[in-house]
């Protein structure tokens, strides 16, 4: 339709009245395009008592803090934020295998390869010792558990795509085509993207996956790592961690950080922490971590250590009318 209302431009008897009829059609083209929505007051206020009358559905965690908390829907651009080694992909991965118990889900990956990860969530699901799986020396109790939980793990929608060299647009076509109703990118710093510096690749990546969730409907958690304080010590990181680009920040409807309680200890309790949540509170969780299996779970037994919570400065909401 533009291609042809442009040859109606072109003809050299088009007088300047045909030539406004045809812009202003052009204009009714571009702005009828998918991804723009308006809406009225009195639309909204319909709309508004039609979904009272529905049971919201949110993104399931399987962690009773987030399911409480989180009223994550499609559409979201979700963060996992975390220092290297601290778990992140295991938790996105465990994440990931809940909501797959009634969704599509897709799983990014642009550093593991599949069979690693589908090795991962076998070890976490069954409770099987992931260096026995890894060094085949499973017991006869180990084959018992995996056979125990195969007919559970055959029926979860969770997709293990590999993605080392994709860009923002080719897993958005992806995922559209398999139908993914919310996909999850390990890690946002590893897709391409052009730019000459980190902070541009980063801020491209973080404005192209915002758009990929709003005008696809698909709700998008992208891990990211986290910069090192300057100092070089380990700290717990603030929403200021996110690395190279304050974009990511500025666009996530959530953000989640993902830290040990202990820095540098091996097996502290991880800390997750719930940065940004804009329809939502913010809080902390303390989490038990199993390196042998890949599984978390919530610690309520003992309250988080005071000098592991950083200190954020204070901020005050107001009305404006």
């Amino acid at each position: 339709a533009v291609q042809a209302v442009g040859l109606r431009l072109a003809a050299q008897d088009a007088t300047l009245e045909e030539c406004r009829k045809q812009v202003a059609q052009l204009n009714g083209l571009m702005v009828e395009r998918s991804g723009i929505e308006c809406l009225s007051m009195e639309q909204g206020l319909v709309q508004f008592y039609q979904e009272l009358d529905r049971t919201p559905e949110y993104l399931p965690w399987g962690v009773d803090f987030l399911d409480e908390n989180l009223t994550a829907e499609t559409g979201d651009y979700i963060v996992l934020g975390g220092y290297p080694s601290d778990g992140k992909t295991a938790l996105a991965l465990s994440l990931a295998y809940r909501q797959a118990q009634d969704m599509r889900i897709g799983f990014f990956s642009l550093e593991t390869k599949p069979s690693k990860l589908f090795n991962r969530i076998f070890s976490s699901v069954a409770q099987v010792s992931g260096e026995r799986i890894k060094r085949r020396t499973l017991t006869e109790d180990d084959h018992f558990l995996l056979e125990k939980r195969a007919e559970e793990i055959r029926g979860r929608k969770l997709f293990l795509v590999r993605s080392s060299s994709m860009t923002v647009e080719d897993i958005a076509s992806y995922a559209l085509a398999n139908r993914f109703q919310a996909i999850y990118i390990d890690y946002l710093t590893l897709i391409q993207a052009p730019g000459r510096t980190e902070f541009d690749q980063t801020t491209y990546i973080s404005k192209a996956l915002h758009r990929l969730a709003q005008d696809a409907g698909i709700t998008v958690v992208a891990l990211s790592q986290l910069s090192r304080p300057d100092s070089g010590k380990i700290k717990p990181p603030t929403l200021s961690s996110l690395r190279s680009s304050g974009q990511i920040e500025q666009d996530a409807d959530i953000v989640l950080l993902l830290y040990r309680e202990e820095p540098g200890v091996l097996r502290s309790r991880r800390i997750l922490d719930v940065a940004k949540n804009k329809e939502g509170r913010t809080g902390r969780v303390p989490l038990l971590f199993n390196g042998e299996t890949q599984t978390f779970r919530v610690d309520a037994g003992r309250p988080i250590m005071q000098n592991a919570i950083p200190k954020e400065p204070s901020y005050e909401q107001v009305q404006i009318h």
